[in-house]
């Protein structure tokens, strides 16, 4: 009678146990062996859930610590033995399991849980909303149907470990509006599904599992659908024992989905042209470093050539000289083909001097008509706050030269276009002081800008220092394009820029122009500065149709018309060259 009664309630138990949410305390922690969903009995639904586990139909235990609590004969796995003692404690042949002798269950450790709330975010363009009704806090945060836009948490926990990140959202859309989440800056999902809720006033989660360390971590989701993402209203994090979300294969950026009528910029390229000189650290391509390859074009070249360059971290300083041109340079992404060095304005050259600000450039390229995708430049020297710590990633001085989905990264001085004609699409550009800086003719098209925090509450650098020639009609010119900034720079400290004329103002007239630019809070009211006694409004410093918390119009911030706006495009600021990806 006992045995047939056990099979009854097996049946129901399995019953239960193949739909983990039907009764069960999903998520919670159990205080006692056996007890597999945290009802805190041992019971049928437990040896049914065993079972299901052993046979493979669950992967998991609805608790927690099931892991723990189903090794009840303590021998540290869970396997065929544990469910036969369950079944021998329901028939009632034990009273308790081996376990409960050896290894007694300490109390479970109080989960970790914080809220944070849309308005404790970091927002790139996107903005806070109140229309729809069932959010928490202050309101909800609207991704401005832009893919790219992002919201970015602060988030403090008490000791390392594996967390839930829980997203409240709405999606009123009838098509998923998937997110990238990256952690302390790396990406721990490049797609995180946030499909329909019917309405935008439903409200429903999607959640990962993550590492975060013991302190502050930031915490960001980027929407990578050509819709944006889903109305966000907070961020849950909470300490848990489920298995860290194993990252995509792939370590690239965010995708970049195509935006609505235009042609998609791939983040990488893992085809290689026909005929292209590969560059791989490894050894398994042409030449194993990147000047190498250039060298091998000669110094002078004007047939079209191709050189990929696969991932790696190629620490050396490249020059491309001007006698080469109708070159094309291919990354195999851009996140993990890295060039750099550390060289600085004050650092000694080796020949009695030092290299100067123009000299520490990782990679020069003085030829013309060259095209570079999906590479990262950086100078590497880490500033100490010393005096002549100039240090420039990139330096360009040749015609026609186009950058498509490229990095960026110094501090001060980080990209010198001195002379010439480049153009930038969707790069990213980031430092402090002076980091666009010369005198060349430059657009910089659907950029981020993004400027880094030196900690000042009033003073935390300057965009750029054009030194433009007062013969020419324009200097560097940003097209829809982002400021935004590192995390932490205060509101109100960063200039648009600042008129750089070592060669006096009857040379030097400094032109810069924002065209249709989302600026974050950290702009400065007043725009611009002076430089060396050189008031800014020597220089043609322009906006038009700034957007943000860090626009303004004011006397000291000059407005162009709409028909004056009309004639800064790529062609005219180029010079009659119209570059395009």
């Amino acid at each position: 009678m006992m045995k047939r009664l056990l099979v009854l309630l097996i049946v129901l138990g399995m019953a239960f146990s193949i739909y983990p949410n039907s009764g069960l305390a999903a998520d919670d922690v159990s205080a006692m062996y056996g007890d597999l969903n945290g009802d805190g009995s041992v019971n049928s639904i437990d040896y049914a859930i065993m079972k299901s586990y052993l046979i493979g139909i669950r992967s998991n235990f609805p608790v927690l610590n099931g892991e723990v609590v189903g090794d009840v004969n303590a021998e540290n796995s869970v396997n065929s033995i544990d469910y036969a003692f369950i079944k021998s404690y329901l028939l009632g042949l034990i009273s308790e399991f081996p376990a409960e002798k050896t290894r007694p269950l300490t109390t479970p450790a109080p989960q970790e849980e914080a809220i944070y709330e849309a308005e404790d975010a970091a927002l790139y363009n996107s903005f806070l909303e109140t229309i729809h009704s069932g959010f928490s806090g202050s309101g909800y945060v609207n991704y401005n149907n832009e893919y790219g836009s992002y919201v970015e948490w602060k988030v403090n926990v008490a000791k390392n470990g594996a967390y839930k990140l829980i997203f409240r959202y709405a999606n009123g859309a009838n098509t998923n509006r998937a997110m990238s989440i990256s952690v302390n800056k790396k990406i721990a999902r490049n797609s995180l599904d946030f499909n329909p809720t019917g309405s935008w006033t439903g409200w429903s989660e999607s959640y990962i599992v993550v590492k975060l360390d013991q302190g502050d971590n930031l915490i960001r989701a980027t929407a990578i659908t050509a819709d944006g993402g889903p109305n966000v209203d907070y961020l849950k994090v909470m300490s848990t024992n489920e298995p860290v979300t194993t990252p995509d294969p792939t370590t690239a950026q965010t995708p970049a989905p195509t935006p609505k009528n235009e042609t998609p910029v791939p983040s990488s390229s893992t085809t290689i042209p026909a005929g292209a000189i590969i560059v791989d650290k490894s050894g398994r391509g042409n030449y194993t470093t990147v000047q190498a390859a250039v060298n091998s074009l000669g110094s002078k070249s004007s047939d079209a050539k191709t050189i990929y360059i696969k991932n790696g971290n190629y620490k050396e300083v490249v020059t491309i000289p001007n006698g080469i041109s109708n070159l094309t340079i291919i990354g195999e992404s851009k996140e993990n083909v890295i060039i750099h060095y550390d060289n600085y304005n004050g650092k000694s050259n080796g020949s009695g001097g030092t290299y100067g600000t123009s000299g520490s450039a990782s990679v020069f390229i003085k030829g013309s008509d060259i095209t570079v995708h999906n590479i990262t430049f950086m100078n590497s020297f880490e500033e100490k706050g010393n005096s002549n710590e100039q240090a420039v990633a990139l330096s360009a001085t040749g015609n026609r030269i186009k950058f498509n989905n490229c990095i960026f990264r110094g501090n001060q001085d980080t990209l010198l276009c001195d002379g010439g004609t480049q153009y930038f699409y969707k790069c990213l550009i980031e430092g402090d002081v002076d980091f666009i800086f010369g005198r060349s003719q430059a657009v910089f098209e659907e950029c981020e800008i993004r400027s880094l925090n030196r900690g000042s509450k009033t003073n935390n650098g300057y965009i750029t220092a054009a030194r433009t020639d007062a013969s020419a009609p324009y200097g560097f010119v940003f097209i829809n394009c982002r400021l935004t900034c590192e995390w932490g720079t205060a509101a109100n400290s960063v200039w648009l820029g600042r008129p750089w004329c070592p060669n006096g103002t009857d040379v030097n007239k400094p032109a810069v122009a924002y065209i249709n630019c989302y600026m974050d809070a950290h702009i400065k009211t007043e725009g611009w500065t002076s430089m060396s006694g050189v008031d800014p409004s020597h220089g043609r410093f322009y906006e038009y149709n700034s957007w943000g918390s860090g626009a303004a119009k004011n006397s000291s911030r000059p407005q162009l018309t709409a028909a004056q706006a009309a004639n800064y495009t790529k062609i005219n600021v180029l010079g009659g060259w119209n570059p395009s990806f």
